[in-house]
């Protein structure tokens, strides 16, 4: 017990240092802000882990997979459950350190920097969250195994995508999909995906448990459709503007975007008028922004949307920071 006290005085200490450099090198209120959606993300990831996934005999995917197969693996020894939630912390942290070094020469030095933040502060609150919280809350009532693995994969999923949408991750295979999904396209959800079956596919050798995989498998794919529904930064669509004023709506485009656009001449009809189409690719996160801009241009001009199905060719992705 008191070697876990000191684990968590020492990551608390960790993420207060880290945490109070980030805000004093860049904007304040930027940083205060990301380091809110930091504990908001990691406590619905810990809580999701910690009150629905350990407890059961499910297993989470990536890293937290990884690091619950060690536990498990330790305590068929028999040691104390708190003993074994310390090799949980302890491995979950370590395992992530390679991971982070790979984030940061190769995704971006922000984003990392926010993940080791993010797995700091999900390592303390798995530490404190207590599992008396999930009676306090009724959750023990949840006598369904399979209702137990959509929840956690709910809970999680929407943890994992918050991260996502504030510019950081949970770190563990999140950062290896991210990496993936710069170098191959497809979502970062998918990635994640192939990657738990491999670790799934460990477990099974391991703890020869098939009702377990099965729940697994549903908890991952529950939390993976939460990821690709929320976080959409791969997801393209076709913007089209029939407009009067074109010509200086695409120099206001290429001012303030990365992408170039396409101008064709256009005959109304019912109305006869010349008129010009602009068309262009951008990611479905610039949608709102960009339709924003188009209408501050020309706010009578006729807006479509259409998703992408499939590119080929060049398209610029804003990189991660």
């Amino acid at each position: 017990m008191f070697i876990d006290v000191m684990v968590i005085y020492l990551l608390l200490f960790i993420g207060v240092l880290f945490g109070a450099y980030y805000i004093l090198k860049a904007k304040k209120k930027k940083r205060l802000t990301q380091l809110v959606a930091i504990i908001i993300a990691s406590f619905f990831m810990a809580f999701g882990v910690k009150i629905l996934v350990q407890p059961s005999t499910m297993l989470t995917g990536g890293v937290g997979g990884i690091a619950l197969i060690i536990s498990r693996v330790s305590a068929q020894g028999g040691i104390s459950l708190e003993l074994e939630s310390l090799i949980y912390s302890i491995s979950y942290f370590l395992i992530n350190i390679p991971i982070l070094i790979l984030g940061y020469l190769r995704v971006g030095k922000e984003f990392t920097i926010l993940s080791l933040l993010n797995v700091v502060f999900y390592t303390l609150f798995i530490n404190l969250i207590p599992f008396q919280l999930g009676t306090a809350l009724h959750l023990d009532k949840i006598i369904s195994q399979l209702d137990i693995s959509i929840l956690a994969g709910l809970i999680v999923g929407f943890g994992v995508s918050f991260a996502f949408l504030n510019g950081f991750s949970s770190a563990g295979t999140d950062i290896i999909s991210m990496y993936l999904m710069n170098k191959k396209g497809s979502n970062v959800g998918s990635y994640s995906f192939i990657i738990n079956i491999f670790i799934m596919s460990a477990a099974v050798i391991i703890f020869k448990d098939i009702p377990s995989l099965v729940y697994t498998i549903v908890y991952i794919f529950i939390s993976t459709l939460v990821i690709n529904f929320i976080y959409v930064r791969n997801k393209k669509v076709v913007i089209s503007v029939v407009s009067s004023n074109a010509e200086n709506l695409a120099e206001e485009l290429l001012k303030k975007t990365k992408h170039s656009c396409t101008i064709i001449n256009v005959t109304g009809a019912y109305s006869k008028q010349l008129k010009q189409q602009l068309t262009m690719v951008i990611s479905y996160n610039e949608l709102r922004v960009i339709t924003d801009l188009i209408l501050g241009v020309d706010n009578t001009g006729f807006i479509s949307v259409l998703e992408v199905r499939a590119l080929h060719g060049r398209f610029y992705l804003p990189p991660i920071e």
